[in-house]
């Protein structure tokens, strides 16, 4: 190595290190465009001719210092080439036979070319390349075309750096900077369109699938919550009445037994009524105006009581309203209202009776409970019907 001066060195070092990276990666990555293919294999040339200078270098140092001038020479004039190229096409192709050219054919011709005076015709024509370089960096400075730009500075900074360096400029730092900054920028616009690309696209496709991921996990989220509110209204539909839409007998006990385990200190009353003289309307005007009068005083029912209060369809006629927290004061007053809007708001118009029992004074238990409850309807129909009797009422006599 100590046969080429220490800026040699460096410019050797850099080379071939960052014509290592690039030419690697252009074999490693299936690169679909021509373009950007011929720039990765041109960065064989420095590899070629940088590491055939390290050979030849102990034994003769004239052939080192020119194919290590060659190396850049080839390598800047391939990438001017390509850079100039604004639309990759397949025509590119033809330069891959050429890069690899280029290099063999430089070292089979030693001989010929160490007896030419090379220097003086690459000196002029590496300012030329750095002439047209800068046009087209400050070109697409003004158009603002930042991809290409990036290219174009690269190859600037260079072809810059060459310059100096075969004129044997002694600023070592100046000379090193370009070509590091020249060979960075190159690196860079290549990783851009390589590892770069495939970074941007791995991360778009993954936005994609999280996406797709999260529609997917909203989608079964929603689907779970379909499913739920069909079977809660599966479920509702089995406790309710298919004529009445109010709870069946069963489910109406189930809820007052609940009531009684879980607040077995609490307080409610239970309304018990059905249509007075139902038999008659059903024998006199028929099944289907006594089906219409059971409708009429459902309707009324899911219109008349707070939504807290539950209600219920006992059987036939006959129907059960629980008031949660209702003492028997409050219940017949509810009872009696309610009484008063049927006979004033049903059609066909009915009438009904009403017994009232409250939980616990009453009974304390379903059983007990329901029994109360019946028992006052029985004494509201026997004291003429159309009426409300609570239970109490029954115990003491009236």
């Amino acid at each position: 190595m100590f046969y080429l001066n220490f800026q040699n060195q460096l410019q050797l070092f850099m080379l071939i290190g960052f014509s290592s990276y690039i030419f690697v990666t252009s074999l490693t990555i299936k690169l679909k465009d021509p373009s950007l293919k011929a720039m990765g294999l041109s960065f064989a040339i420095p590899l070629i001719l940088g590491g055939y200078s390290f050979f030849v270098g102990p034994h003769n140092l004239n052939g080192a210092s020119l194919y290590l001038d060659l190396s850049w020479f080839f390598l800047i004039m391939i990438l001017t080439l390509i850079s100039l190229v604004q639309k990759s096409n397949e025509s590119m192709k033809f330069l891959y036979p050429v890069i690899f050219f280029l290099p063999i054919a430089a070292i089979l011709m030693q001989g010929i070319l160490l007896r030419l005076n090379l220097r003086n015709y690459i000196r002029v024509f590496i300012l030329l390349l750095a002439a047209i370089e800068l046009i087209m960096t400050v070109l697409h400075l003004i158009i603002k075309n930042n991809t290409r730009l990036l290219l174009h500075s690269g190859i600037f900074l260079l072809a810059l750096n060459f310059a100096l360096f075969i004129s044997k400029s002694q600023n070592l730092l100046l000379v090193t900077s370009l070509a590091a900054a020249g060979l960075y920028i190159c690196a860079r616009y290549f990783y851009r369109h390589t590892y770069g690309l495939l970074k941007s696209e791995h991360s778009r496709f993954s936005q994609d699938l999280e996406k797709i991921n999260h529609s997917i996990h909203a989608e079964v989220v929603r689907r779970v919550q379909e499913i739920e509110r069909s079977n809660r209204k599966l479920v509702e539909k089995s406790k309710t009445d298919s004529m009445t839409g109010l709870y069946l007998k069963s489910t109406i006990l189930n809820l007052i037994e609940n009531m009684i385990e879980r607040s077995p200190n609490s307080r409610f009353s239970l309304l018990m009524f059905d249509i007075d003289n139902f038999k008659g309307i059903n024998d006199n005007q028929g099944h289907q105006t006594g089906d219409k009068c059971i409708k009429t005083l459902s309707k009324l029912i899911q219109t008349s009581f707070r939504k807290e209060d539950i209600t219920g369809r006992y059987g036939g006629d006959e129907f059960i309203v629980i008031l949660p927290g209702a003492s028997t004061v409050r219940a017949y007053l509810t009872a009696d209202r309610f009484r008063q809007t049927v006979q004033e708001k049903s059609d066909p118009k009915i009438t009904i009776s009403v017994g009232i029992a409250t939980y616990p004074e009453d009974g304390n238990s379903v059983a007990s409970l329901i029994a109360a409850a019946d028992k006052a309807l029985y004494t509201s129909k026997e004291n003429g019907r159309n009426r409300v009797t609570c239970y109490n009422m029954v115990d003491n006599g009236s």
